[in-house]
């Protein structure tokens, strides 16, 4: 409809088995606006890149749903919602906000899937992350909401995933038990 249109959404995307939404302006360009349009042709809608740094706030019927972690698609209800590989999770803000979403009426038992491989986010990294940003002083990134040294462990290759956890835990067993 015209909502589509004024979103320069043209063409049907009923037939595509996969469309990518991509920002490239480093935020801010209207990506939650255009999955919420196009989340009703889909069965899933995944989240890919970043951490709880991002935001989408989505509208609806005058209710507010802010989202930093799960997929703004999962407003949809016959949608599920995919953290993938390339985003940084901290479990705790990653449950606190699906509690604020299922307090606002959003269903999500057995709609949201987390990959074994994504980046998790602890405490430390954002106390260090902190103590970056202080040092850096007058310099400040200040937007990250704290995610940036986790990037950096991603980087650094000593990556917390939770698929190289159970691994390490299953060698330090198997190790023991000799």
């Amino acid at each position: 409809g015209r909502r589509k249109e004024r979103m320069g959404v043209h063409g049907d995307v009923s037939d595509a088995s996969l469309v990518v939404v991509l920002g490239s302006q480093w935020g801010d360009e209207g990506k939650g606006k255009l999955i919420d349009l196009l989340t009703k042709e889909f069965d899933v809608v995944a989240r890919c890149a970043g951490g709880s740094n991002a935001g989408h706030t989505v509208v609806v019927d005058d209710k507010k749903f802010k989202f930093h972690l799960l997929p703004s698609g999962l407003l949809n209800e016959t949608s599920v919602a995919a953290i993938g590989n390339g985003v940084v999770v901290h479990v705790p803000g990653l449950l606190e906000e699906i509690d604020e979403t299922r307090k606002q009426g959003v269903e999500t038992e057995d709609r949201i899937r987390i990959s074994d491989r994504a980046h998790l986010l602890f405490d430390y990294h954002k106390v260090v992350d902190g103590l970056r940003e202080v040092e850096r002083g007058g310099g400040k990134i200040g937007t990250t909401r704290q995610v940036g040294d986790s990037y950096q462990s991603r980087a650094d290759a000593t990556e917390n995933q939770p698929s190289r956890m159970e691994q390490n835990a299953w060698k330090r067993s198997a190790t023991n038990s000799g």
